[in-house]
């Protein structure tokens, strides 16, 4: 019976733990870029943020298979980010996953 509380508390205490599911929201942001700079890109998002958003691209950053890594005004492109979208003017955000970027 010892045994058995031991577990339920286990249980209770590490599911206590884990990250609520809207915390890890990612937004998709797809657009426009409108400028490039050397580690980020102004995009004019239709996507799930709207708006012009500043999202920095690093060495951490993923580029699906196929996907360019290098960025030129005019292209598309779809991007998730790490989460967390700055809400200033423009808005700001880290790219987790580059998805798409082709010339449009």
């Amino acid at each position: 019976m010892k045994k058995f509380a031991l577990l339920i508390t286990l249980i209770i205490g590490l599911t206590g733990c884990l990250k609520d599911k809207d915390q890890n929201y990612e937004e998709d942001i797809e657009g426009l870029v409108e400028e490039v700079k050397e580690e980020s890109i102004l995009v004019d998002s239709e996507g799930e943020v709207k708006g012009l958003v500043w999202i920095s691209i690093d060495e951490d950053t993923i580029f699906l298979d196929d996907v360019s890594t290098e960025f030129k005004v005019g292209n598309y492109v779809k991007i998730k980010s790490t989460g967390e979208i700055r809400e200033s003017y423009p808005m700001q955000a880290d790219a987790e996953v580059v998805i798409y970027n082709k010339n449009s």
